[in-house]
């Protein structure tokens, strides 16, 4: 029997497609969020099915969480994304004591019990400034792929910083930067770890315990990876597929 983990993002919509008998995942599939949740999700169910040859007499759960959780009307039930996070993280590391997650419109600090229960967590979805919409803009700025601004690392000893926590003063501080010809690779690296700092300064109200993992769709990039690791003095845990932990998460709540 198969149960259907949904993490129905502001940005991407991201499905798990998880064997509730052997207790692995199958599949991970994701597209970018449609304005009609309901007929977008179903079309994606219908091909993740039908890409791993499943029948819908399969599938024994579907659970949605995420910003459009409460848009999917076969859902079986909902879970909040603090949860589902937590849960797709300790499946795959079950020693993990802190969660922090970057997403494309909110970011996310879970903290976990010893015995693998949530004790506390912070969320910001009020500022773009520690979020991947702030990475968007800086690919947008300087007319670059995603991909390619998570492969750029700063190759220069001139350490800068962005000061501003608003997203519209820091553009105006880039390009400031650039007027003065101040290299690309060191403006973003500057905004790497303007992003780390608005985490780490925001972690201050419930404190960062290792192991910590990074997830979200934000994990993926390299850069921000580094800056964190640098930033915390530690080596946090990246799994395989970071923007993945709350669609699997909600698969696991068939328990």
């Amino acid at each position: 029997m198969i149960s259907i983990g949904i993490d129905s993002g502001s940005r991407m919509t991201k499905i798990c497609l998880f064997d509730i008998s052997s207790k692995r995942v199958i599949y991970y599939y994701s597209e970018e969020t449609k304005d009609d949740f309901e007929a977008n999700i179903e079309r994606m169910i219908n091909k993740v099915l039908d890409i791993n040859n499943i029948s819908d007499s399969k599938i024994k759960y579907i659970i949605s969480t995420g910003y459009g959780r409460k848009n999917y009307s076969k859902s079986s039930f909902i879970s909040s994304e603090i949860i589902c996070h937590a849960k797709g993280v300790l499946h795959q590391n079950s020693s993990i004591k802190t969660i922090i997650d970057i997403g494309g419109q909110d970011s996310k600090i879970i903290k976990i019990s010893n015995d693998g229960k949530i004790i506390d967590f912070l969320m910001n979805d009020k500022c773009a400034a520690g979020t991947g919409r702030f990475l968007e803009k800086v690919a947008g700025f300087f007319n670059i792929s995603l991909d390619e601004l998570s492969k750029i690392k700063s190759v220069s000893d001139n350490i800068i910083e962005i000061s501003s926590t608003c997203v519209v003063f820091a553009e105006s501080e880039m390009i400031g930067f650039v007027n003065r010809g101040v290299k690309k690779e060191d403006i973003i690296n500057a905004v790497c770890t303007s992003i780390i700092h608005r985490i780490i300064s925001m972690s201050g109200n419930i404190g960062l315990e290792y192991p910590l993992a990074f997830v979200g769709g934000v994990a993926k990039n390299s850069g921000m990876v580094t800056t964190l690791n640098k930033h915390l003095n530690h080596s946090v845990y990246v799994p395989d597929k970071p923007e993945f932990t709350g669609a699997l998460g909600a698969a696991l709540q068939y328990k």
